[in-house]
């Protein structure tokens, strides 16, 4: 509640809410379309393309320790796209995904998001994970080295 009122101090006023299917982002985009009064038909579930980045191995482990391993292994290894750097394998068919393969993701995402929502203005709610970050990173051209 406390962000829509930031969103509506700032003269934002989302007409699409697109959201990631994870059970926190379906209760925040409903929050979010009630405060600001946004149409049933314009909250849109993302299947795929908003998903965090597959970790393997690490995938559930302790944050607190995958997360400066993951950190590390793009620092070393990413390289300036991203292409580097897979995190282990796991055996239960979780993702290992480079920081590359994580923005081939988010460009659909935009592709798609230019396609269908030219001229809205679009709320994007990401679970947690890197996705906003990085997406910031390609939209202000930092290297991902």
């Amino acid at each position: 509640e406390e962000a829509c009122i930031q969103l509506v101090a700032n003269n934002i006023n989302p007409s699409v809410i697109k959201y990631s299917l994870a059970s926190k982002c379906i209760d925040t985009s409903n929050a979010i379309a009630n405060t600001l009064m946004v149409g049933r038909n314009r909250i849109v579930p993302e299947f795929t393309f908003m998903d965090p980045r597959g970790a393997g191995y690490w995938d559930g482990k302790d944050l607190a320790t995958t997360e400066a391993a993951i950190f590390a292994l793009d620092a070393a290894e990413a390289g300036v796209d991203g292409t580097g750097g897979r995190p282990p394998a796991n055996d239960d068919g979780t993702a290992n995904e480079t920081l590359w393969d994580q923005v081939i993701r988010l460009r659909q995402l935009m592709s798609v998001l230019e396609t269908q929502y030219s001229g809205d203005e679009i709320l994007l709610v990401f679970p947690d994970g890197t996705s906003p970050a990085l997406l910031s990173c390609l939209i202000a051209g930092v290297d991902l080295g």
